[in-house]
């Protein structure tokens, strides 16, 4: 090979392998392994939410351009100003919707409105989401400040953010949301959903 790598790869990880399931006690794994999303009783999450009713898999991915604070950035937004819903042609054809078209997510904690972008850059059975979009504050909703107004830029709205398809986990005893076990972050990857025309 040309190109070669020399370094150590790390297949295990101590500190992930050194520390305990917060849900049941037991030691996590250090070495990349395959499961099925599950809830926080382990119960798999298409047991819970069956796929015939949420068809769909709604993930998150990041922009070539834009982030969270480059929204911001006027000469950004002149170049992508929304994030359109990734769709591939099959699931399309399935649900009857077209390149275009203004789409519905709906989730088992929420729902957001977006255009179709349909084509052949996502598996079927996936919705992609652009990283970046659809917020609620940094200047997009207005704010009074010491009584002075200041900016309200709907810009910062444009487009959809999938955190407002996230939810509640409900087999867990308490309120939360449905976390990804090892680092307690909010799952946004894989999230149930299903799709229609608006």
């Amino acid at each position: 090979m040309k190109y070669q790598w020399k370094q150590t790869l790390c297949v295990y990880n101590e500190s992930v392998g050194t520390s305990i399931d917060t849900t049941n006690g037991l030691p996590n794994s250090g070495v990349p392994c395959h499961k099925l999303p599950q809830m926080a009783n382990k119960q798999p999450m298409l047991e819970v939410f069956s796929e015939q009713e949420w068809p769909l898999l709604a993930f998150s991915f990041k922009s070539n351009l834009m982030n969270s604070y480059a929204i911001g950035s006027e000469r950004l937004r002149m170049i992508k100003t929304y994030n359109p819903i990734q769709m591939h042609r099959q699931d399309a054809e399935r649900f009857g919707i077209q390149h275009g078209d203004t789409i519905r997510i709906e989730s088992p904690g929420g729902s957001v409105v977006g255009l179709a972008l349909v084509s052949e850059s996502v598996i079927p059975g996936a919705l992609g989401i652009e990283h970046g979009y659809g917020h609620r504050d940094l200047g997009a909703t207005p704010h009074i400040i010491d009584g002075e107004s200041q900016p309200d830029m709907p810009w910062m709205r444009a487009g959809i953010n999938i955190n407002d398809l996230g939810f509640k986990d409900p087999t867990r005893n308490v309120d939360g949301t449905w976390l990804e076990p090892i680092s307690g972050a909010s799952v946004r990857q894989g999230l149930p959903v299903r799709v229609s025309r608006v």
